[in-house]
């Protein structure tokens, strides 16, 4: 199983290590405390960065790098609480995410679902 994005796989997990998959709707992200505290001291520094250039608009350089670290950390505290479906993988050695796009309908998911039980025999818990 694995998880795409454009061209280029974001995770794979093989099928000799498969143990379950299970369907759910939830907050997508593993470690979802990491990223919001990761994200809150990146979007203090743009905050700095936001007031320094107020004050003293002179040294834009220094501050506009700090303001884009800001947008990076409300980037990762919004990532962290986006709610999407996503197939949680056992495997193993680790649990995997795999995570659908946010314009993937619950039709089109379960669907899928059934085509991988009957194509591969993979069999998908519900857990909505």
């Amino acid at each position: 199983m694995t998880e795409v994005h454009g061209k280029r796989i974001a995770v794979f997990v093989p099928a000799a290590e498969l143990q379950q998959v299970s369907l759910q709707f939830g907050r997508s992200e593993h470690r979802p405390l990491v990223s919001i505290s990761i994200g809150i001291v990146f979007a203090l520094v743009g905050l700095c960065g936001l007031i320094y250039l107020i004050l003293a608009p002179a040294g834009y350089r220094f501050e506009s790098g700090m303001i884009a670290m800001g947008l990076i950390g409300g980037s990762l505290i919004h990532d962290a609480t986006k709610q999407r479906f996503f197939l949680e993988v056992s495997a193993k050695k680790a649990v995997s995410r795999l995570v659908f796009s946010k314009h993937a309908q619950l039709k089109d998911i379960q669907a899928l679902c059934h085509q991988a039980k009957a194509a591969f025999g993979y069999e998908i818990n519900e857990s909505l």
